[in-house]
């Protein structure tokens, strides 16, 4: 059975063919007035008179104007419908479309404008009666060829799911080359539309429906390696994970920037023992309003920490990996301390897995709070915290005090599954039991794996939201 996505029909190529012929018409129709009105400019005078000579060059300068005007619109509404109705073709659809399709579109569209504007141009110059140069009617009319040209090899490369992943490197170039080689009235400018285009990035949530994930990036083992080298990276794969099944994943601690969700989940460590689970990660929602850095989250397999991300991930039989501690947790925790402290008053976690019937992963990481440190101002940290949800003063700090994390060998342990009961409205009291089933599972995680780790066999967990702990798990 042919798919609709890719169901062509010869009647559909037919009439895509007729449109395209039509338009090329149109051109061709545009081209010879535009040589009718070269010619009857240079020659005109010695045989008609001023008026009929005005009027003869008038007119095909309006034919040409119109073949122009009309042929790629045309060719983007109609024969783009025409030819990927089924694939979901729209007239309006910033950014989407693949790579190729949107560079091609971009390169027509602003040939299209540049023939526009020569028209214009021309018509306030027969209007104020002052005297064509030569070739600027067919010039006008080789920019409306182009931007047919362009438009038509644009809707050759149209994909069904494919979007714009280039946008963050063209936003580097948009941005850094104009600032250097402009004057800064001229370069701001130019920054307001671009903004406005950009806009279209955020638009349907892509940050949320996982639609801006890109496969190459995500499985670009090389690059995670680098990573997993760097930090000297030791999985630990004590649960055993059905890849039919999908988990809701809670790491554990949060770290000034646990990026660790990311990389050691993507690399080859997690691909030799988990090779067919693949995660979502979901991040902090700020992310996600930062130009380029969202589109990288993104790429790599980014969500936001958010309950419609859950649902759209899950719906998609994709499992998610969170870090539930939040931000207390990450200004609780020192590199130094044999404690780690762990934030558990959210169980927002909790009910969602129960909600969809999501078995809960623990997973833990030795040394996360070791690659990156933050200025200490507690006091003012939480003041902060309370009144604004963010602990600033925010500096962190790493290796020779700059940005980059420290190399600080890290290990990762995922836990066993949790089975999960779905229920749609689950009760306060299940809520409350499967949390602590949750960090009392944690908690066993960590002593088992403590002394196996350098630097933590004297730690401990502490969870200064819970009024008693369980030790039966120890």
């Amino acid at each position: 059975m042919t798919s609709k996505a890719s169901a062509v029909t010869p009647r559909t190529e037919a009439v895509t063919r007729s449109w395209t012929a039509l338009t090329t018409a149109l051109l061709g129709a545009s081209f010879i007035a535009a040589v009718c009105a070269e010619l009857v400019r240079e020659i005109g005078l010695g045989i008609m008179d001023w008026r009929t000579h005005s009027l003869i060059i008038v007119v095909a300068c309006v034919i040409a104007f119109l073949g122009v005007f009309l042929a790629a619109p045309l060719m983007h509404v109609i024969v783009g419908h025409r030819r990927h109705h089924a694939k979901g073709y729209r007239s309006f659809q910033p950014f989407v479309g693949g790579s190729r399709f949107i560079v091609l579109q971009i390169i027509g569209w602003t040939f299209y404008a540049l023939a526009i504007t020569a028209f214009v141009s021309l018509f306030w110059t027969i209007a104020s009666k002052m005297h064509l140069s030569t070739g600027s009617v067919t010039s006008a009319v080789t920019g409306g060829v182009l931007a047919q040209l362009f438009l038509w090899l644009s809707l050759s490369a149209f994909m069904l799911t494919a979007t714009f992943y280039s946008m963050p490197l063209l936003v580097v170039i948009a941005i850094v080359v104009p600032a250097i080689v402009l004057p800064w009235i001229t370069y701001f400018s130019m920054m307001i539309p671009f903004a406005y285009l950009y806009s279209f990035t955020y638009h349907k949530s892509p940050h949320r429906t996982g639609t801006r994930s890109w496969t190459r990036v995500r499985e670009k083992q090389s690059m995670w390696g680098l990573m997993e080298h760097y930090f000297s990276l030791r999985l630990i794969p004590q649960g055993k994970l059905d890849p039919d099944q999908v988990y809701m994943f809670g790491y554990h601690p949060h770290g000034i920037y646990p990026f660790t969700t990311v990389w050691a989940t993507r690399g080859r460590a997690w691909a030799q023992h988990y090779p067919k689970v693949t995660i979502d990660v979901l991040a902090a929602t700020v992310i996600f309003y930062l130009p380029v850095i969202r589109d990288i989250a993104m790429w790599s397999g980014c969500r936001d920490a958010s309950r419609e991300s859950m649902s759209s991930a899950f719906k998609q039989r994709r499992s998610v990996m969170l870090v539930p501690g939040g931000e207390r947790e990450m200004r609780e925790n020192r590199p130094e301390s044999d404690e780690v402290v762990l934030v558990t008053r959210h169980k927002g976690f909790i009910r969602q897995a129960i909600i969809h019937g999501v078995s809960l992963v623990p997973v833990f990481g030795f040394g996360e709070s070791h690659l990156l440190d933050n200025f200490r101002a507690k006091s003012t940290q939480e003041w902060f915290a309370k009144r604004t949800l963010y602990g600033a003063p925010h500096m962190p700090y790493g290796r020779f005090y700059s940005p980059i994390p420290n190399p600080a060998p890290v290990t990762v342990v995922v836990g066993d599954p949790i089975p999960v009961t779905q229920m749609d409205d689950p009760p306060a009291d299940e809520i409350d039991r499967l949390h602590r089933v949750y960090f009392d599972a944690l908690r066993h995680l960590f002593d088992q794996h403590k002394a196996s780790v350098a630097g933590f066999e004297n730690s401990r967990i502490v969870y200064p939201d819970f009024h008693e702990v369980t030790s039966d798990a120890r």
